[in-house]
């Protein structure tokens, strides 16, 4: 635009005049007292926000009211300057802010030059104006941030350091590294190779300059790595650091060297350390539970297999009702004591998740029948009556773990015998849903006894709760029963509920799903017991060192028509071996005097003519571990002392 009469824009090239017009840059002519703009370019309006009407005030008047007040002695000097410049010249850049109309602020950066005619003669000045407003404004957000990030570096408890490209001169390293490594900053700069003698000696081969090359090769420029190493200190103690590296690029992607923080983690180390050793005591711990338990069922289970097995003995022989009674409670007091160490150990196998459950077919009126059978003698001179109630028209054929299902009625019932001192005590039986292959079986255990006061319904399946410490342990009992109850409805995918009125009774209902079997032998899982008219005319070899419960297995095998050999020891049946292919069977105990029955049957196994001779472990070691080493041993199965006659029988029947 022009701006002067007198000022003529023919000199300027049309290509140069239309360059200047388009420009996002001010292009501007002064004349040579530099008071009065000649020309100024239409980027100027734009810049200083500057209407028409406000330009028509006079471009000098008004670049000059935009200045800041405190650039304006920029502004002038700059003018000044360039005054003194001689031909050829161009004035140093000069910066300086304006405040437009809208109060938004904008930085101008400007160069300027004096103007000659062609006869060298001086007339004005032109100069160029930018608006690095942005620019500027990005160059002060890098120096705040990297301002900041000094400041970060520097308060922070970690250590910010970065290398040159061949690792050996330190560039950067924050005052935190004076804190935990306790040296100067100095040295290192001074040294830099002086840092790996700070290392433990037996962490410095993953952290020589040769091993991080190694891991820059292998990784690439876009790695980063941890390392956890051991420093020690001047006073000899010792710090656990985890070292996260990078490498370094610029803006052509080129490796110019390395950074990374190093932190103090000796105390997430130690915790760490303390966990794994507090892991490690408690599996030692568990372990010695799991011995402790296994050696108490071990030597309960032994004397437990004479009284139980001789009362079942005596009992098979016929007696007068009298003595009859006398061998009744020592076998229900056996059985008592029983339950209670299965309630220890499954226990035990529940809070380690070991619990194992069998698949078998078995008939569940038979197992209901039976289980109340068991407890006619403890309620024989309570004023009791043993009930049972089956829906006629469901079928109970099924499959599942019969031993389990045994063991939730045996303690709901048994539960109800020691509660109740008159009245009934009635299981129901019926199935809720009913398919080809799956029952929802409903089980009620109903009591007229002394009832559950309903701030106690809630405690009664915790582990070693007792209910009846307000009778000042009237009735006796450990508290697991009806926890382990629970947790083995829970884990069959049944559920139990309760419910009670002081001074009337309790009702236990159970749900429980089991597969159903249209024709199943349930001869196979009966729990009546067996008959002694089964004959099995078998050669018989036992190996059990007990006195006691060697006459037991004697006597309970030749009642079942069987041959029987017995030995103390494992060198008495290793002295015997080419004598083994003679017997049908071996019942092998696991706990003798000289070996394990284990290693025996090892040893027996290693000879071609004894691969199939069925050897049966019977012994009080019954948990899944001493499970697990029988049959890895060779042996064929398992009979859990105390001994009955229909384990020995189910044994015989299956290898008849």
């Amino acid at each position: 635009m022009k701006l002067a009469n007198d000022f003529n824009l023919s000199n300027l090239s049309n290509y140069f005049y239309g360059l200047v017009e388009k420009s996002q840059d001010i292009f501007w002519i002064r004349d040579g007292q530099s008071k009065t703009v000649l020309y100024v370019s239409p980027a100027f309006a734009k810049i200083f926000a500057m209407s028409e009407d406000e330009l028509s005030k006079g471009v000098s008047a008004c670049w000059h009211a935009a200045l800041h007040p405190e650039d304006r002695h920029i502004f002038d000097s700059n003018l000044n300057m360039v005054c003194s410049l001689s031909q050829g010249q161009i004035s140093r850049m000069q910066e300086y802010r304006i405040i437009r109309h809208d109060g938004s602020m904008r930085r101008m950066q400007e160069t300027m030059f004096c103007l000659y005619d062609s006869r060298d003669q001086f007339f004005g000045y032109a100069g160029i104006t930018k608006d690095i407003t942005i620019e500027k404004e990005g160059i002060e957000d890098i120096e705040k941030a990297m301002h900041y990030f000094r400041l970060f570096a520097e308060k922070i408890n970690a250590v910010f350091w970065a290398r040159n490209d061949v690792y050996d001169r330190q560039i950067y390293l924050s005052p935190a590294y004076e804190k935990i490594w306790g040296r100067s900053r100095d040295e290192l700069y001074y040294d830099p190779q002086s840092w790996l003698a700070t290392v433990h000696p037996d962490d410095r081969d993953e952290l020589t300059d040769t091993a991080r090359f190694r891991i820059l090769e292998e990784s690439g420029l876009d790695a980063c790595y941890e390392k956890r190493y051991r420093i020690i200190l001047p006073d000899h103690s010792i710090k656990w650091i985890k070292d996260t590296s990078f490498p370094l690029q610029n803006e052509r992607e080129e490796f110019i060297g390395f950074a990374g923080i190093a932190e103090d983690v000796t105390k997430e180390v130690l915790y760490e350390q303390n966990l794994r050793e507090a892991k490690e005591r408690a599996e030692v711990a568990n372990k010695a539970k799991s011995d402790f338990l296994a050696m108490i069922s071990h030597e309960i289970r032994t004397p437990l297999n004479a009284v139980l097995g001789m009362a079942e003995i005596l009992t098979k022989k016929g007696l007068s009702s009298e003595i009859q009674e006398c061998v009744d409670i020592i076998s229900s007091a056996g059985n008592d004591l029983l339950a209670l160490v299965s309630d220890i150990l499954d226990f035990a196998r529940l809070e380690a998740g070991k619990l194992t459950f069998s698949v078998q077919p078995f008939d569940l009126f038979e197992l209901c029948t039976h289980t109340l059978k068991r407890m006619e003698y403890q309620v024989r001179e309570k004023n009791v009556s043993l009930l049972f109630d089956i829906d006629p028209d469901i079928k109970t054929t099924v499959v599942g773990d019969h031993n389990r299902v045994r063991q939730v009625l045996a303690n709901l019932i048994g539960n109800a015998v020691k509660f109740t001192e008159s009245g009934h005590i009635k299981i129901s039986l019926s199935c809720q849903q009913q398919h080809v292959d799956k029952g929802i079986f409903h089980i009620v255990v109903e009591d007229t006894g002394i009832g559950i006061p309903e701030d106690k319904l809630d405690l009664i399946f915790d582990k070693f709760s007792q209910v009846d410490s307000i009778y000042q342990r009237k009735f006796s009992g450990i508290g697991l029963g009806l926890a382990i109850t629970k947790e083995l409805l829970e884990k069959m995918g049944g559920q139990i509920s309760v419910s009670s009125k002081v001074g009337e009774g309790t009702t236990f209902d159970i749900t429980l799903p089991l597969v159903m079997q249209q024709s199943i032998d349930v001869t196979v899982a009966s729990s009546l017991a067996p008959e002694l008219s089964s004959r099995f005319a078998k050669n018989v070899l036992v190996v059990e060192d007990n006195l006691i419960n060697q006459k037991i297995a004697r006597m309970m095998l030749e009642d079942l028509g069987c041959k029987v050999d017995v030995v103390g020891n494992g060198s008495e049946v290793l002295d015997k071996v080419d004598k083994l292919p003679g017997y049908d069977l071996v019942f092998m105990d696991v706990g003798l005097p000289d070996m394990s029955g284990y290693d025996i049957v090892s040893k027996i196994r290693e000879c071609p003519d004894l691969q199939s001779l069925p050897i049966i472990a019977m012994t009080a070691h019954i948990l899944e571990r001493d499970r697990r080493q029988a049959y890895h041993s060779g042996m064929n199965n398992i009979v859990a002392k105390p001994v009955t006659y229909e384990q020995i029988r189910t044994v015989l029947e299956q290898y008849r």
